[in-house]
């Protein structure tokens, strides 16, 4: 039933007109009072329209960054046409150099994705990172898994600190592939990923994982005609390896999550999840949204948003 009211909710969703960014930044500099937030998607919309209304916050409106026509821009930063964090991001930067400061009721909310290893991003009034990588790293954790488990599974043969542990470990090595290839990786071509089951074993009994990094960067590599600087890409994921030391959470792609989570559950308990989008927001369903308020993201939605007017 829970499956088939998401393929409900796809196939009536409605969609209107887009705004022309110089529109949105001229109401918003007309209407001081107007409080919305901005994310990259829809699946942020989801979650953050889910908290403020848990929490009690009232009038306040949540749209994906899709909903604004950036086409004008694109002669000049053709980056926006396909990259909806950039597009949240330049909205920040436009409200910040034209929106006087008593406009304090807008959020644009962007995944941290790989920034906390670059250094270096953008910071103005209105910008505002998720606290690890991505939306959905709030769902990984014990409660939010045992949840997922106990509700959605009906029961699973491995403990959720189990499943966090052999996952977790596989998905940090992921992640600071992608990173090696982000920094490194300069050819001008589209490229997908090898899918990580391809060099996992998972021991159903156990659920202990044996992942081949070594040859998943080695196929990687070679299918971006890279090997001949496999030794490059070694020395440079050795380098950022040793200098992270936090959450781990602050160390996974979020697709890789739900990509891998899904092949787990298919080897443990042979129950196929096909659609991982639906699987992302079952997890996100089985969130105690109550929770969040812990995170530096909803304590500053609830700081800018508890005296909330009007929404746009």
């Amino acid at each position: 039933m829970l499956l088939n009211w998401f393929h409900w909710m796809d196939k009536n969703m409605v969609y209107h007109d887009k705004r022309k960014l110089d529109e949105i930044i001229t109401l918003i500099k007309l209407e001081p009072t107007l409080s919305c937030i901005y994310v990259e998607g829809p699946t942020d919309k989801r979650i953050i329209e889910k908290f403020i209304c848990q929490i009690g916050l009232n009038n306040i409106n949540v749209y994906s960054i899709d909903t604004i026509d950036f086409s004008q821009l694109y002669p000049d930063k053709p980056f926006l046409i396909d990259n909806n964090k950039e597009k949240a991001i330049e909205l920040s930067m436009q409200l910040d150099k034209l929106v006087d400061e008593k406009s304090r009721k807008i959020m644009c909310v962007v995944d941290k994705d790989f920034d906390d290893l670059l250094g270096s991003f953008p910071t103005n009034r209105f910008l505002y990172r998720t606290d690890f990588t991505c939306m959905e790293m709030y769902t990984f954790n014990i409660p939010c898994l045992d949840h997922f488990i106990n509700n959605v599974l009906f029961g699973f043969p491995i403990e959720p600190e189990i499943i966090i542990s052999e996952i977790g470990k596989v998905l940090i090595e992921l992640f600071f592939i992608r990173y090696a290839i982000s920094i490194l990786f300069t050819k001008q071509m589209e490229y997908d990923y090898i899918d990580v089951k391809k060099v996992c074993v998972i021991d159903k009994d156990c659920g202990e994982i044996q992942f081949n990094k070594n040859e998943y960067l080695y196929r990687m590599l070679n299918k971006l005609e890279e090997i001949s600087r496999k030794r490059e890409y070694e020395v440079l994921i050795i380098d950022i390896t040793r200098k992270c030391t936090s959450d781990i959470r602050n160390y996974i792609h979020g697709h890789d999550y739900i990509h891998l989570l899904s092949i787990y559950i298919k080897r443990i308990k042979n129950i196929e999840l096909k659609n991982e989008d639906i699987l992302n927001r079952i997890l996100f369903l089985c969130l105690d949204f109550k929770e969040l308020i812990q995170y530096q993201l909803f304590k500053n939605i609830i700081l800018r948003f508890s005296s909330a007017t009007p929404a746009c």
